[in-house]
């Protein structure tokens, strides 16, 4: 192994959940899934949403336990998370989605060693996961790999970035901010 390669393999490769590692948004499966069963849940709903982001998350994920084997996962990045992991790097599930599904990921997938998530008072999107990151690992101190413009904040601050299914607004963006972008992943594999 080289010595850029060991270099690499101690800076955790931070990963987002939501349109990355999962080709959907777990909130608005969930959202779904709790009208499906009485639409007159929107009443709820309604009433957490207005109280913020982060509490309607907290109640959906309360309410409905997303299945994280059934989940459509990236197969691709999925597929180069598991090698990074066999190496032995530490990867880490940073995500806004509640830490209920953030859990049920990490419990089913098995190559996070750590997890951070939205927890019912804080959503954990753009400058809020960076502070988390930054606070736990340092500025550039780890990889981001994630797939939207609220990952800006984000990857401006780490290391390299891995930009997966991004717009080509957000590729240009992460371009004019001299963003070292890494690695990419595009388009989506197909689900068995």
């Amino acid at each position: 192994m080289s010595s850029a390669q060991e270099t690499s393999d101690r800076v955790p490769l931070c990963v987002d959940l939501d349109g990355t590692l999962i080709t959907s948004d777990s909130l608005i499966q969930g959202l779904f899934e709790f009208l499906r069963r009485n639409p007159l849940n929107m009443f709820p709903v309604l009433g957490w949403s207005l109280r913020g982001r982060a509490l309607l998350k907290k109640r959906i994920g309360e309410r409905v336990g997303l299945n994280a084997a059934s989940l459509p996962y990236n197969r691709e990045l999925l597929g180069y998370l598991r090698d990074e992991y066999s190496r032995g790097r530490s990867l880490v599930l940073c995500t806004a989605a509640n830490e209920q599904v953030a859990g049920n990921v990490v419990a089913h997938l098995g190559i996070f060693c750590m997890v951070f998530s939205s927890n019912g008072k804080e959503n954990l999107k753009g400058r809020a996961k960076l502070r988390v990151l930054e606070r736990r690992f340092g500025t550039r101190q780890f990889d981001y790999a994630g797939d939207s413009w609220a990952d800006l904040a984000v990857w401006r601050r780490a290391r390299s970035a891995i930009v997966v299914n991004a717009s080509p607004w957000t590729v240009l963006a992460l371009r004019v901010l001299g963003v070292r972008i890494s690695r990419s992943f595009s388009g989506w594999a197909p689900q068995p």
